[in-house]
């Protein structure tokens, strides 16, 4: 029951004990038996005041988590929270509570917005918090040598030394050698400005950026005249028609059961033996632990990536098939996606929808309604699950093509634009908090996946900006999940482990121009197919900002992000296959899972996958939110004392097959597969040297010459 509820019975209860045991409560209208007395009689009302309770200083790149609360306690419920910060999108749900980090030092401004059905004027607080600039820290490096403008000659005793692009940090500073070389080690993941000076020299600073990613690695050259035409052969030459990469299918497979198989295989070995069903980790972890599941998209429920995870299937497009065996077999504690009313995911007039819609099933169904916030109907219904008492949730929504409708992101330079495609589905982060309470309900523990599905539809349309809005809706998602387990009471790092993932690449996009926040690059729709519909690839880019060199997926690594009980454990299987790398497979990410629930004591496990994003995407939504390459909420997790970053490979066996082809050698098995079949880091070297930047070249001009 609602804690506030639950307050008015007690009310109500302590006002009849009184009367009836000749008490005389204190009352400007007293009751009597004879009132009929309902809980919306008390717990009634507009909202006096709202106030914010949080830090007032920190540092840069850690979380820290602000509550709303409102007065009087007996408010008419629900209140709707609007949290605004410097710095940060705009959050609006019905959550008191809300995570912030930033990338930059100063004072940060958090204003948070209450209202409910009973309030004349919105209720407003504002709360302030003082961000100390840290020492940048990580395994970023940068090499280069410094030489004289005209004579070529090397410079020694140069400093050199690296600032943050963007805010105010201190910098990391080294001097040049005999040979005029410099090396800056110890970068944190983050865009810099280098510099240089000496006596008699002008100082000089770098025009461009210097990029570190993650563990100071760059899968590969962000900037187009980085681009070697080696490099884009690897993953873009055609083999068997298509380039080679996994699908969703097979790549949810990798990460739900620890195993390869073809592409349109759900949880099914391959080669589609009989009886080649495989188990996944929200199956075993039901079985062995006895954890709650939940599977939540914002594509149909029964597409490809929340399908591997919860059904078993030789082909991701017998949707009907799949539907029905969510819905009655596997029955997920939660089910939440896309697909309502389509002639291909569940039709109106199907067995299982009408079994759905009847109650004629174990779920309590709350579907798309015309002229009603999603969010707010999927979240009123997660109130009244009881698991306890056998209770399952069903969140049916999407538009018509199955997906929730995309955001309607807008090129505002300096601030941020985006709006819901539709209030009648709910957002990823209205999704997150109306499941993660139900699930946190088993004492034994929960597995979940969250998959933002668009962001991989957006790409095969070469759609920068519904991608951008995919980005965001992730990035929104993920902090809500983080300031769930921060909030007392619940969940707690020590037994929660979040992941955040792809489960491939698409469309090769290429980011050649650095745009700020709130900036799009010039898009342009061309109908090459005189149908006067949009079709994939139909979007081009005249301003030269990004490009896309494909509308398929790619082969390209993804990136690897963990936070609590457990993430170390991925440190176990980087290189693994690849070795000096931190490269995890998407089958070891299952085995990570696993045992961070069997030896970690991580009795929830949160996944996310942003389908079909890799770390171009990311960079992109990154400067869009937030003006910086690394803004996003799991950026800073490699930080963590309790945090983990790399990249993970995706291929799948018939990738394998067709690179194995190519190169003469025998096609996969379990047995003798060679991961540098499916995947061959030499394919993104830059130098020839995995995972290092190119040395920046900087010159200085003598003053007198």
């Amino acid at each position: 029951m609602n804690t506030r509820r639950s307050l008015g019975w007690l009310l109500i209860t302590a006002l009849l004990v009184g009367m009836l045991t000749g008490g005389s409560p204190v009352q400007a209208n007293p009751l009597s038996l004879a009132d009929p007395v309902s809980p919306d009689a008390i717990l009634a009302g507009p909202i006096a005041s709202v106030t914010i309770d949080g830090p007032v200083s920190g540092v840069v790149n850690a979380g820290y988590t602000f509550t709303a609360t409102v007065t009087p306690v007996t408010a008419t419920l629900p209140v709707t929270y609007t949290w605004q910060a410097t710095d940060q999108v705009t959050q609006v749900s019905q959550v008191n509570m809300v995570k912030y980090s930033w990338l930059m030092a100063g004072t940060k401004t958090i204003t948070v917005t209450a209202v409910n059905s009973d309030t004349v004027a919105p209720v407003i607080d504002v709360h302030t918090i003082f961000v100390a600039p840290v020492k940048p820290i990580g395994t970023g490096l940068v090499t280069g040598r410094v030489t004289d403008t005209v004579s070529g000659a090397s410079i020694i005793s140069a400093t050199v030394w690296a600032e943050p692009y963007i805010g105010v940090a201190n910098g990391v500073g080294a001097q040049t050698d005999a040979g005029g070389y410099y090396t800056l080690t110890n970068l944190a993941a983050g865009d810099y400005r280098l510099s240089v000076g000496k006596p008699g020299y002008l100082t000089k600073t770098l025009a461009s950026r210097v990029s570190i990613g993650i563990n100071g690695a760059a899968p590969f050259a962000l900037m187009q005249d980085d681009a070697t035409p080696a490099r884009d052969a690897y993953f873009l030459t055609l083999l068997s028609g298509k380039e080679p990469a996994t699908d969703s299918a097979s790549s949810a497979t990798a990460l739900a059961t620890g195993y390869k198989t073809d592409d349109g295989n759900l949880a099914w070995l391959p080669g589609d033996p009989p009886n080649g069903s495989l188990t996944t980790i929200a199956e075993t972890l039901r079985i062995s632990r006895s954890y709650a599941i939940g599977v939540v998209s914002t594509v149909p429920f029964n597409h490809a990536t929340p399908a591997g995870f919860a059904s078993h299937n030789v082909s991701r497009n017998n949707y009907a098939a799949i539907a029905h065996e969510i819905i009655i077999s596997t029955t997920p504690e939660v089910v939440v996606g896309g697909g309502y009313s389509t002639t291909t995911y569940l039709p109106l007039s199907s067995p299982d929808y009408i079994a759905l819609n009847t109650g004629a099933t174990v779920y309590s169904l709350t579907q798309r309604t015309a002229s009603v916030d999603g969010g707010v109907a999927l979240l009123a219904a997660a109130n009244t699950i009881s698991l306890t008492q056998g209770d399952k949730l069903f969140g049916l929504f999407g538009g018509s093509g199955g997906n929730f409708e995309y955001y309607t992101v807008v090129s505002s330079t300096g601030s941020v634009s985006i709006t819901r495609g539709s209030v009648e589905n709910p957002t990823l982060a209205d999704a997150t908090n109306a499941t993660l309470p139900v699930l946190s309900q088993d004492p034994d523990g929960f597995f979940v996946l969250f998959e933002q599905g668009y962001i991989d539809w957006a790409n095969h349309a070469n759609n920068y900006r519904d991608m951008v809005g995919g980005i965001y809706d992730l990035d929104a998602a993920v902090r809500a999940a983080e300031a769930y387990v921060d909030q007392p009471g619940g969940p707690a790092w020590t037994d929660t482990l979040l992941v955040v993932t792809a489960d491939h690449s698409n469309s090769y996009l290429r980011l050649n121009k650095p745009l700020g926040k709130g900036q799009l690059p010039q898009q342009v729709w061309v109908d090459r197919n005189g149908n006067g519909q949009v079709n994939d690839g139909e979007w081009d880019y005249p301003g030269g900002e990004v490009s896309y060199r494909t509308i398929n997926h790619t082969n390209e690594l993804v990136t690897l992000w963990a936070h609590g009980a457990g993430a170390s454990l991925l440190s176990q299987y980087a290189g693994q296959w690849y070795p000096g790398t931190q490269i995890v497979d998407d089958t070891q990410v299952y085995g990570a899972m696993k045992r961070a629930a069997e030896e970690a004591g991580a009795k929830h496990i949160i996944l996310f996958i942003g389908d079909g994003m890799n770390i171009a995407h990311e960079i992109a939504g990154s400067r869009y939110l937030y003006g910086t390459d690394y803004g996003l909420a799991w950026h800073s997790w490699g930080q963590l004392a309790d945090g983990w970053t790399g990249y993970s490979s995706t291929w799948d066996v018939t990738a394998y097959n067709k690179y194995a082809a190519s190169l003469g050698k025998p096609n996969y098995t379990i047995a003798t597969a060679d991961p540098l079949v499916g995947y061959n880091p030499g394919g993104t070297m830059i130098s020839g040297v995995l995972f290092q930047l190119q040395p920046a070249r900087i010159y200085l001009p003598l003053i007198l010459r």
